[in-house]
């Protein structure tokens, strides 16, 4: 599972939305990015700890390695996505002050020059791990997430074996082999330094701010080629990278992490450039009164399709999360909106017009029971928290009017329509 985060310790990439044009699968969009965080029953708060509770809408998926240290994900500097047709391919770029470690064994394909490139490098013994249980060489774990873009079952953390891994198709810069000796894992000697100088045939390395990414000495590019992964045209993945670095000197093994979503739209429909747009909204009583808002209250907002959930709270995965929920007095037609969990900014939901004199000014979830609002399919439904003073109760039927935010995108980088919605069905008592 993969989830923003940028405290301490915590890498976070920097490459942005694109898309490109390609014959054989129309787009390979690069719609967010982002460091993992994991969960079950481990807790801990040392950063590159996986420790995060499981969305509900995924908990059937056990992680079967919960807690385990990626304590060298900063080498992993940025992604981007290239080409087109059968050369569409997405990139991933490594820096550090060691070379990287391409595999393990006498058959690892030699640096051939410096800077070199390998067409399907051999990465050696393939069921070499670190003493964590990791492959060696550059590993990507592909989850299909169409459907339910908070899915991560593909997730390394989610298997029992490295069967699923699966080596790049091109490696460029430099990188070196490593030995093994039970579970300790001795990386050889550096080449020369080659800095962000990948070689020929290399990709450019995603400027950050426009400038490059920090260099450490040792560049390295490791791609993976789209039209060879099996990606179906229509379908949203989560692509998990893992990478060791050139010293693998701290215990468990030095292993880096990310993950970046990709939308390949069906072949039909060419480049995606359809807005996501408001479907429906609907809310359902959780509390004691019907017509009055209260603690576990719902209101659920439905979208045309999948969303982005980082552009609707940055960092956010889909997955469960504290927000507050202000209603705004508008005299006899209330407005909901729906702000982070520290009050301060209001999240890309969008207004929702109640209909009803529900209260003057009142907050929920700002103190006493958080709200909460979780993501599941196109659906992202906001639970209410305590309320922060009186809130009446509206006896009339009610029709509630939503009007999105265009800050809010679909997995393509689409920004929301703003064309209001009603709610769908007869006048009722809302909440």
């Amino acid at each position: 599972m993969c989830a923003d985060n940028t405290s301490a310790g915590y890498w976070r990439n920097t490459a942005v939305a694109a898309s490109i044009s390609a014959p054989s699968t129309r787009v390979l969009s690069l719609a967010s990015s982002h460091r993992t965080q994991y969960s079950a029953s481990v807790s801990s708060s040392q950063p590159g700890v996986e420790n995060e509770s499981l969305a509900p809408a995924t908990r059937s998926e056990i992680p079967a390695r919960p807690s385990v240290v990626f304590n060298e994900s900063g080498v992993l500097r940025t992604f981007g996505v290239f080409g087109s047709g059968s050369s569409l391919h997405v990139g991933l770029f490594y820096n550090d002050e060691h070379a990287m470690t391409l595999g393990v064994g006498t058959g690892v394909s030699p640096l051939p020059s410096n800077p070199g490139h390998v067409s399907n490098p051999n990465v050696g013994d393939v069921t070499a791990t670190d003493p964590s249980g990791r492959p060696i060489f550059p590993a990507l774990f592909l989850t299909n997430i169409t459907g339910n873009p908070i899915a991560f079952g593909g997730d390394w953390q989610q298997q029992a074996t490295n069967g699923t891994a699966i080596a790049p198709n091109d490696v460029f810069g430099t990188w070196k082999s490593a030995t093994q000796s039970g579970t300790s894992i001795t990386p050889g000697a550096d080449p020369a330094k080659n800095n962000w100088n990948l070689g020929a045939g290399s990709d450019p390395v995603p400027l950050i701010s426009g400038v490059l990414p920090a260099d450490e000495g040792y560049g390295a590019e490791a791609s993976w080629n789209a039209a060879e992964l099996g990606l179906t045209p229509g379908n949203a993945y989560r692509m998990e990278f893992m990478v060791h670095d050139g010293d693998q000197n701290k215990a468990g093994g030095d292993a880096g992490e990310a993950c970046v979503n990709v939308v390949v739209p069906s072949q039909t429909a060419g480049v995606d450039n359809t807005p996501p747009a408001a479907s429906d909204l609907q809310s359902q009583n959780g509390g004691a009164t019907i017509g009055k808002m209260e603690l576990g209250d719902k209101a659920t907002y439905t979208f045309s399709e999948l969303v982005d959930p980082n552009s609707i709270l940055s960092g956010w995965t889909g997955a469960a999360t504290n927000v507050v929920v202000r209603i705004v007095d508008s005299g006899s037609n209330d407005r909901l909106q729906v702000w982070n969990a520290s009050n301060n900014a209001q999240l890309a939901l969008g207004e929702v017009a109640t209909g009803g004199d529900y209260s003057g000014n009142v907050t929920f979830g700002a103190s006493g029971t958080p709200s909460t609002m979780a993501m599941s399919g196109s659906t992202i439904t906001i639970t209410l928290g305590t309320a922060s003073g009186s809130v009446k109760t509206v006896s009339a039927a009610k029709t509630m009017v939503w009007t999105p935010s265009a800050s809010a995108t679909d997995l393509a980088g689409n920004s929301m329509s703003t064309t209001p919605v009603t709610e769908s069905g007869p006048s009722d008592k809302d909440f």
